[in-house]
């Protein structure tokens, strides 16, 4: 099963967040690991590294109730 970490920046950097794609200050390192292997990491900012913390942190996980496509994406 995938493990993830966050990881403080020490010095936050004004860069596109890896999950919203806006310009912010990312203050959070995640690093996906799998099996002890590093398999990716991502730089969030705060919003994006509590939304997924919430979601890495729940009991139950959601279920999916519908699927949209758009096209043009």
């Amino acid at each position: 099963m995938p493990k993830i970490t966050f990881m403080p920046f020490q010095n936050p950097k004004k860069k596109k967040c890896n999950c919203c794609d806006r310009t912010m200050l990312l203050k959070h390192r995640v690093l996906l690991l799998e099996d002890e292997s590093l398999v990716g990491d991502l730089e969030l900012c705060t919003d994006c590294a509590q939304a997924l913390a919430e979601i890495f942190n729940q009991s139950q996980p959601e279920t999916v109730e519908r699927e949209w496509y758009f096209q043009g994406k």
